[in-house]
């Protein structure tokens, strides 16, 4: 009896399960490292360990797209097993603007994509249309109440108003040739008006509560005051003003007024303890009672001085002076500088630059502009900030290095932020109508 010929010999046989058994003990470890996190990389011909890309965004009901790939799932989120490289992450939501950058993701390592505040796609709204002629508009550092100067029939009145209640009270009425200056503290909610006085011939100056507009102080000054000709000081009962007429030092608050003397120098400045700080031209020092300071370049305005820093203006921009380092100095050439209350950092800027500056003195860079800058603001709590250039407003995150444009259908004079309400709240013009308007973010 013959058997047909039979391709399976003993020896291919031996040579299948040999090649089974290689193939297991080569793929299983494989799949075990593909398992915990391994991946090849065919560019560099190497094996990394995969990272994880971390995702948390409001409003959380925001979709979220990774590479083109809608992500199922609720934040705040994890996508582990991340091979290491970039990954396009794209967030919108209907009604806002999105936000999309390339995220790297790094072998072993958590990328985040975190406090990231999906901006409102809003157009601005009037507010306050019964006031007209509007001349000058201030907000207060937490955006609850409002400042507003309008000239109306030969009278300048000046309104208080509590954005929250919608009330508007009359502060001041006087008929004078000049408007009244006002401003708010950037510590608390004090209110400082100077106007001049037709009746006494004389210019007076109030400091007013805004949570309660009964509680305000008179005084009389010499002049009307102008800016870079006072400062706010931050005390432990309050606000405090601090003006420089005719060479005297004089710090107002609600309570009390103390005059610190005559000037030597032109450039002066009481620091919060009292201490009167000047610039001596010929000696090219900054000098108190107790202290001095060597610089190089010619002081034209002491901005702020306390126990780690001093800030100047120079005639070549603005100086950072570290009085814990033998008053070492960065300069950097600001023009304008405004000191937020919520993150204790000072934003300064020139037309082009602008840098955020610490407690510590330490100067951080965060962007140059394209188009002439007018003013920077803080818009939360972390480091996003809004740009007002022409006449556009432009929200910029220095974290990731993102920017949106939300305005550019109108002209900005003053703009000023909400930043509990997110809102921003501005004076100038807007579809050919002139006033006070709201915009949303």
């Amino acid at each position: 009896m013959s058997y047909p010929e039979v391709w399976l010999t003993q020896p291919i046989r031996r040579a299948i399960m040999a090649t089974w058994i290689l193939l297991f003990f080569i793929i299983s470890p494989l799949i075990i490292l593909y398992t915990i996190g391994y991946r090849f990389d065919t560019e560099k011909y190497i094996i990394k360990q995969t990272g994880v890309l971390s995702v948390e965004v409001k409003p959380e009901d925001a979709s979220v797209s990774i590479n083109d790939v809608l992500i199922d799932k609720e934040m705040p989120f994890e996508l582990t097993n991340r091979a290491p490289g970039y990954y396009h992450v794209y967030i919108d939501k209907p009604g806002f603007h999105t936000w999309e950058k390339d995220i790297e993701v790094f072998s072993k390592q958590t990328s985040y994509v975190h406090n990231i505040y999906l901006l409102e796609d809003n157009l601005p709204i009037p507010i306050f249309e019964d006031l007209k002629n509007v001349i000058s508009f201030n907000v207060s550092n937490k955006g609850r109440y409002a400042v507003v100067v309008i000239e109306k029939d030969s009278f300048f009145e000046t309104y208080h108003i509590d954005m929250k209640k919608d009330k508007k009270t009359l502060l001041v009425r006087a008929k004078t040739k000049v408007a009244p200056v006002i401003d708010f503290s950037p510590f608390d909610e004090t209110i400082f008006i100077a106007y001049e006085n037709k009746k006494t011939k004389q210019y007076t100056l109030e400091l007013i509560s805004a949570d309660e507009i009964d509680k305000r102080k008179a005084y009389s000054i010499a002049s009307l005051p102008v800016k870079g000709e006072y400062s706010w000081i931050k005390k432990k009962g309050g606000s405090s003003l601090q003006i420089l007429d005719n060479r005297i030092i004089t710090t107002f608050d609600i309570t009390s007024k103390n005059r610190y003397g005559l000037a030597i120098h032109d450039v002066v400045l009481a620091d919060n303890n009292g201490m009167i700080w000047e610039f001596s031209k010929k000696d090219k020092k900054i000098i108190s009672k107790e202290h001095e300071i060597k610089v190089d370049r010619e002081i034209t305005k002491i901005l702020h001085v306390d126990e780690k820093i001093m800030l100047a203006y120079t005639e070549n921009g603005m100086m950072i002076i570290d009085r814990t380092d033998d008053g070492h100095t960065q300069e950097i050439s600001a023009i304008e500088i405004k000191y937020e209350v919520d993150t204790e950092k000072w934003l300064a800027w020139s037309k082009w630059e602008f840098w955020e500056i610490d407690q510590e003195g330490d100067v951080k860079l965060l962007n140059r502009a394209g188009n002439e800058i007018k003013q920077i603001f803080s818009i939360n709590e972390h480091s996003a900030v809004g740009i007002v250039s022409n006449n556009t407003i432009n929200i910029f995150d220095p974290v990731y290095n993102t920017e949106h444009l939300i305005f550019d259908t109108g002209d900005i004079e003053h703009i000023f932020v909400d930043k509990k309400e997110k809102k921003l709240l501005f004076l100038g013009t807007v579809a050919n109508k002139h006033g006070i308007f709201e915009l949303e973010y």
